[in-house]
């Protein structure tokens, strides 16, 4: 539950940041493409541990 709620301030945070910086009409896509690459880059999410398999 910890990691939704600062994963969605720091959403928040992010996407006014690129709306102020950016464009106003790409804030969704720009929350998006944040969105998109942290789970690539990140799945397990922000204090998920990682989970070895088993062969």
């Amino acid at each position: 539950v910890t990691g939704a709620i600062i994963g969605g301030v720091a959403l928040g945070i992010i996407e006014t940041f690129g709306a102020a910086y950016v464009s106003v009409p790409y804030k969704d896509a720009f929350a998006f493409l944040v969105l998109i690459a942290f789970l690539v880059f990140r799945p397990q999410g922000i204090f998920g541990e990682r989970v070895a398999e088993k062969a």
